[in-house]
């Protein structure tokens, strides 16, 4: 399915970013005030569940579509204290704060959505939850 590659990349994309991110900041970490290192680990952390998760996806994991759920909803839970309070350093101008965490809400609750376990008759927590049978194995050619 292409919705399933398109969240691999994206999650793939946000923890490689995330990465970047946290590279660059570790030299100040020190001279920051504990709320804004405490928001930027959390923020580490979150990170790699994406990669990971998106990882997972990408390789057609059948725990990846939970994981995958899990790192979107922190990360959407996380961004209002980061970017909308300001808790960690980032140059985005104030006006398109408020905006830009509502948009990642929509485009987390459409991919938790769109992962989704699927109804089964074989119940609740199966490898059969989420059907992945279209998505073929991750290749760089593709």
């Amino acid at each position: 399915m292409l919705g399933i590659r398109l969240l691999a990349f994206l999650l793939i994309a946000e923890g490689v970013s995330t990465l970047f991110w946290l590279v660059m900041l570790l030299p100040s970490l020190g001279w920051r005030d504990r709320s804004s290192v405490a928001v930027i680990v959390v923020r580490g952390v979150v990170g790699a569940l994406q990669l990971v998760s998106g990882w997972g996806l990408a390789s057609r994991n059948v725990s990846a579509p939970a994981l995958a759920c899990w790192a979107l909803g922190l990360s959407a839970a996380l961004l209002p204290l980061e970017i909308g309070f300001h808790l960690s350093p980032s140059n985005l101008d104030p006006t398109y704060r408020w905006p830009l965490v509502w948009a990642y809400a929509v485009y987390a609750l459409v991919a938790i959505f769109v992962l989704r376990p699927k109804s089964s008759d074989s119940g609740p927590g199966t490898s059969d939850d989420v059907d992945m049978s279209d998505v073929g194995p991750h290749t760089w050619d593709d």
